[in-house]
C-alpha cells in the first residue's frame, strides 16, 4: 500500500514540476508558471525562453563591467 502512495505522489510532484518553467541555460526550476503571459514575465527572453536571474546578470548586467555579452 505505501507503494501506490509514493507512486501517486512522484506523479503529483512530476505534475507540478512540469507546470513551471525551467531556464534555458543553467536548467534551475523557476517559480514561473508555464501558463504566465510572457509579458508579465521577468527576465523572459522573447525566441530563446525564460532565464533564472543569475544566467540573466550574467548575460545583460555583467555585460557593464565587461564580463557579460555585450548588446
Amino acid at each position: 500500500m505505501k507503494m501506490k502512495n509514493l507512486k501517486k505522489t512522484e506523479i503529483s510532484t512530476q505534475k507540478q514540476h512540469s507546470d513551471y518553467e525551467s531556464c534555458i541555460l543553467c536548467h534551475r526550476q523557476l517559480s514561473v508558471l508555464k501558463k504566465q503571459p510572457i509579458a508579465f514575465r521577468d527576465y523572459y527572453m522573447e525566441g530563446c525562453g525564460q532565464l533564472c536571474y543569475a544566467c540573466y546578470r550574467m548575460l545583460f548586467m555583467d555585460a557593464d563591467s565587461g564580463s557579460g555579452v555585450k548588446r
